[in-house]
């Protein structure tokens, strides 16, 4: 009889309150009978073995040190090194596997992991172990039509299956959609007859017939059957009869006759079940120990586990140490919600006097707006007050003034726009937004385009977002747009060329000889450190193809001092200090800052700045002047409705 894992570590279950070498002499004990020692088949089949070795060694790996096991051995891992990593390669190449990457992974898929983790790419550890990646990088050739017949023919003469799924390479199937449009058709092109799958076509009728012939096969027809077995009849039934069981009476069948249910326990089961376990010599004293409709029906007929277990004769086995543990949990949360609810009753009375009187004004004012619209014509006649005494008519506006006139109106008239319209109140002349039209936009864009802006996405969104928003809504793509309005995209498009060596060893010349540092997350545009990475295998190594003189820039090593001397150097030029300002501008800085001081307002306070007086708060602009003077300049909306705003985009309320 073959047992579950449970029921193999079944027997080397600390005793509670063990000490390390009782765990020790548990893992002999495993090792010596031939069961697994991996951490996770411990915890799932002995979890308390698992929890006494963290508790006593931190660690299940440090527990199988203590026991004089190997612990990579178990857990079949491989301590990669450099050294391991060409020892691996030099065993490779004489193997005869080729060392192209993809190869390499089929084979061994850890090695290139670990040499890309350790070397920074597949190709250093090539040149590392002594091998030139561009002798060993296999050249593909681009599939032709007639080697994709030629691999079809040969699959379909060898017996093999030829669905999508299955070919091999796949870089085949999809060659095939790009030289004869789909898999289909180059099956036609090869000569080979299409597989076609016959999937049953359901209906009422065939359903109950698919149930009957079961029924009269002998084979069983309760839900859990049929649905592993027959899933789409499971799946037709339920598409047209809306469940199993009106099916089965849809078909004449009583479900109740064939639905499979144990009987309900009694309690002559359940202690039958107890006293056969402690025959056995099993535990008994845990519910986990122990089948979960067993412990139900034991709680359920019994009142509680150890009620079951005293009603079977085995009061004296010893109690559950957990069940313990969690009663005392459960006495300390009921202690402080006693706590909890006598400091709530002791409240001043004062202040719940003082909330419910504020509540109850709050709730008067509600119902007295509330009860002044009552029909669609003092809706208007509010609204026209509004605009006589120069108040604002914008949806927003007006929620936060008075929000019972907004929800009048959209009840009454259905939106605030129809409301407005309904007063005789132009919406677009509100706020300023503009209502786009075919003609408007397409005279919009040559306006730009006289006026010598760049009709690329990216700088009209800068210049007039609104435009590029009505204009995506009413076609579709900014370059329909510009068709429409007569120009090529493909000519107005920025094309970026991509980076090669040569212009990226450039760039970073030149972003060295501007004076900043050049590390990975200064550098700026951030394709220069993605293409680095791509062209040379690391950040570090383009940087010394680029021939940088200043060796602090490959590996800057930041301190207290030197972040506190760089923001000094910023408040002395004058730059931004604000915390977003630095984050775009020098994030290795912000970095550096938060580790060695804790934060950012921390940093700026230990060099002798108020971080108040740099911070940039919505809504104001605030540039450093001196050591100690900053300016302001705050920008806020006036109190009533302007006239124009040339940058909003027409929404309705």
């Amino acid at each position: 009889m073959r047992h579950s894992p449970k029921t193999a570590y079944h027997e080397y279950y600390p005793t509670p309150g063990g000490t390390s070498a009782d765990v020790i002499r548990a893992i002999l004990e495993l090792e010596r009978d031939g069961l697994s020692l991996k951490g996770r088949h411990v915890r799932e089949a002995c979890w308390p073995l698992a929890a006494a070795a963290v508790r006593h060694f931190g660690c299940w790996g440090n527990a199988l040190k203590a026991a004089g096991i190997d612990h990579e051995a178990v857990a079949k891992r491989r301590k990669w090194t450099v050294e391991r990593v060409v020892q691996a390669i030099h065993r490779l190449d004489r193997q005869g596997v080729p060392l192209n990457y993809g190869s390499v992974y089929k084979t061994d898929s850890g090695l290139p992991q670990a040499a890309t983790k350790l070397l920074g790419s597949w190709h250093n550890a090539l040149r590392a172990a002594g091998y030139d990646p561009d002798q060993i990088r296999t050249a593909r050739s681009p599939w032709t039509r007639a080697q994709i017949i030629e691999l079809i023919q040969r699959r379909a003469a060898a017996g093999l299956p030829i669905a999508t799924h299955n070919v091999v390479p796949q870089s085949a199937e999809v060659a095939s959609r790009r030289l004869f449009g789909s898999w289909r058709a180059a099956l036609k092109a090869a000569g080979v007859a299409v597989p076609m799958v016959q999937y049953p076509i359901w209906t009422k009728v065939s359903v109950i017939e698919g149930i009957l012939t079961r029924q009269q096969a002998g084979q069983p027809i309760y839900c859990y059957a049929v649905a592993d077995q027959a899933s789409k009849l499971y799946e037709g039934a339920r598409r047209y009869f809306g469940s199993w069981e009106e099916a089965l009476r849809a078909a004449g069948i009583d479900p109740a006759t064939v639905r499979r249910r144990h009987p309900p326990y009694t309690k002559d089961d359940v202690l039958a079940h107890l006293k056969r376990q402690a025959a056995d010599g099993a535990k008994y004293s845990s519910p986990c120990q122990h089948p979960e409709p067993i412990v139900r029906a034991a709680r359920r007929l019994f009142g509680s586990w150890q009620t079951a277990l005293e009603a079977a004769g085995l009061a004296s086995a010893e109690p559950d140490p957990r069940r313990a543990k969690r009663k005392r949990r459960r006495r300390k949360c009921q202690s402080r919600k006693r706590v909890a609810k006598s400091t709530a009753r002791a409240r001043v009375p004062q202040q719940d006097r003082f909330l419910r009187e504020m509540k109850s004004e709050r709730n008067t004012a509600s119902d007295g707006n509330r009860n002044k619209y009552r029909s669609k014509e003092e809706v208007v006649r509010h609204l026209l007050e509004r605009k006589l005494e120069g108040l604002s008519l914008r949806a927003v506006a007006v929620k936060r003034d008075d929000c019972p006139l907004h929800v009048a109106a959209c009840r009454y008239f259905g939106t605030w726009r129809q409301a407005l319209q309904a007063a005789e109140i132009e919406p677009e002349s509100l706020a300023g937004m503009r209502l786009w039209t075919e003609d408007r936009l397409i005279r919009r864009i040559r306006e730009l385009e006289h006026q010598g802006v760049m009709l690329n996405i990216k700088s009209v969104i800068k210049i007039d977002n609104g435009l590029t928003q009505a204009a995506r809504a009413r076609w579709g793509t900014w370059d329909d747009a510009l068709r429409a309005a007569g120009f090529n995209a493909m000519e107005i498009r920025r094309q970026r060329l991509p980076w090669t060596k040569s212009s990226l060893v450039q760039a970073i010349r030149a972003h060295a000889a501007s004076g900043l540092r050049v590390t990975t997350c200064g550098i700026r545009p951030r394709s220069i450190a993605n293409a680095a990475r791509r062209l040379f295998g690391s950040f570090e190594a383009a940087v010394v193809a680029a021939r940088v003189s200043d060796k602090r820039n490959l590996d800057y090593k930041w301190s207290r001092a030197k972040v506190e001397a760089d923001i000094r150097r910023r408040h002395q030029a004058g730059e931004r200090l604000n915390s977003l300002a630095v984050t775009k501008e020098n994030p290795c800085l912000y970095d550096a800052a938060r580790r060695y001081h804790g934060g950012w307002d921390e940093a700026l306070r230990a060099v002798g700045i108020d971080p108040d007086s740099v911070r940039l708060i919505r809504g104001k602009k605030t540039v450093a002047i001196g050591a100690n003077h900053t300016t302001s300049r705050t920008h806020r909306a006036s109190n009533k409705e302007q006239t124009h705003k040339p940058n909003r985009v027409a929404t309705s309320s």
